[in-house]
């Protein structure tokens, strides 16, 4: 579903935010139990050369607290100018009271300030996107701070039954407010009125096709495997159904070999299935923004493999080679039809650069990829800033996101490193 805001919701600064722990890839990857000879062609088909991780005893918490200090700092920004707080996690430091009331505490928000928090995979940036925006819109606050991140060590979810493939702790923050508040009015008029007529605009889509692919690498609540179970008390069901009964969570799904087959053949072609959603998000919001490709900057999406990127690069040309053909194509003097319209007519030249890998030197990221992405292609793209930028991220909670946003008013700030 398409989702577009008005164009006086901005996105004032991001930052992403590292630890400075490096880890070569193929010493994690051989950490992890793969065979040598596979190391070299895990690296390249994933294109993360390291990985970044926080060491004990530091937690997310500790390394968000450090960069959101540092980052209000920068944006001159003190404790009661935040209206909201907003955090997304998979890995939460504490489950009750919530990641965001800590953020709260410590950074001495004032009592009107509502936090909320969101778990969120990949995609849980656009979430917290959203659901700021719509406060923004609903005049109940004028600026909000969306913190995202990870830490897998503290990760009580995923029972991983093989490679982790390169996963990084990592975070990052957004600022999203209304162009007329104080910050915004003191912009400059060139500034402010760059890509006016672009809202911020945000597609959400479901996928659940390929739920039975994922929820097999998840503990379920619905058949709790032993370790998982802490309770000071005993309770009537479990009386009635001893533990020792219940079925290991990691095979919930997987019924016999023919099914785990079929598993497998399914899994092979949800990449493909992804791409084409991604491409369809980008032309969905190329139409309702009346843009062309060729008025978009760039593409950055969650980390994905390297070659995954690579491949849908190759879609998207393919796409405006075919619609050029077609254009050429004579047409034939007895055809009374109507011409049929064109669906892609928005995919104007090929754009081999559309979308930059640019995580080589941080390893495979979760809902913290987009900020931290940003941050890299900053450095990477000084142009980043000029036209508007496409988003778009696959969530392992199935879902696919996607944002055009115009980011000419922005504070896109280099990566924090959190120094332990």
């Amino acid at each position: 579903m398409l989702h577009c805001f008005d164009s006086d919701i901005k996105i004032r600064a991001i930052q992403g935010v590292l630890p400075a722990y490096s880890v070569p890839a193929s010493e994690q990857l051989k950490a992890e139990g793969v065979a040598p000879q596979e190391i070299e062609q895990y690296i390249r088909a994933f294109g993360y050369q390291n990985c970044r991780f926080l060491l004990p005893p530091a937690t997310l918490g500790d390394m968000m607290i450090s960069a959101l200090r540092d980052f209000m700092r920068n944006e001159q920004l003190k404790p009661q100018d935040i209206d909201a707080l907003i955090n997304v996690t998979q890995t939460p430091d504490y489950i009750a009271p919530c990641n965001s009331f800590f953020y709260h505490q410590q950074l001495d928000l004032p009592h009107s300030c509502m936090c909320l928090d969101l778990y969120g995979t990949c995609s849980g940036v656009f979430n917290a996107l959203y659901t700021a925006a719509t406060m923004l819109q609903s005049s109940t606050c004028h600026r909000v701070l969306i913190v995202v991140g990870d830490c897998f060590r503290f990760s009580q979810i995923f029972d991983f039954d093989e490679p982790a493939h390169l996963f990084s702790d990592g975070g990052g923050i957004l600022l999203v407010e209304k162009s007329s508040s104080v910050h915004s009015a003191n912009l400059t008029a060139a500034t402010n009125t760059a890509h006016k007529a672009l809202p911020l605009s945000l597609e959400l889509q479901s996928y659940s096709a390929v739920y039975g692919l994922f929820v097999n690498r998840i503990y379920s609540t619905r058949q709790p495997s032993s370790n998982m179970i802490r309770s000071s008390a005993p309770r009537v069901p479990e009386a009635c159904a001893p533990l020792s009964s219940a079925i290991e969570s990691s095979q919930v799904l997987i019924k016999d070999e023919q099914d785990y087959s079929l598993q497998k053949k399914q899994l092979f072609k949800t990449p493909y299935t992804i791409q084409k959603f991604i491409l369809r998000s980008l032309q969905d919001l190329l139409h309702s923004t009346g843009l062309q490709l060729s008025d978009v900057g760039c593409g950055v999406l969650y980390q994905m493999h390297k070659v995954t990127i690579e491949q849908m690069t190759v879609m998207m040309n393919n796409i405006v080679r075919q619609r050029q053909r077609q254009q050429q194509a004579p047409t034939p003097a007895t055809n009374s039809n109507p011409p049929k319209a064109d669906l892609w007519a928005n995919f104007d030249v090929e754009r081999p650069d559309f979308f930059p890998f640019v995580a080589e030197d941080v390893g495979h990221q979760a809902s913290a990829s987009i900020p931290i992405s940003l941050s890299m292609a900053k450095e990477r793209f000084p142009d980043l800033q000029q036209k508007p930028i496409f988003l778009s991220a696959f969530g392992l909670g199935l879902s696919i996101t996607s944002a055009l946003v115009a980011l000419s008013a922005t504070n896109i700030y280099p990566l924090y490193t959190f120094e332990q």
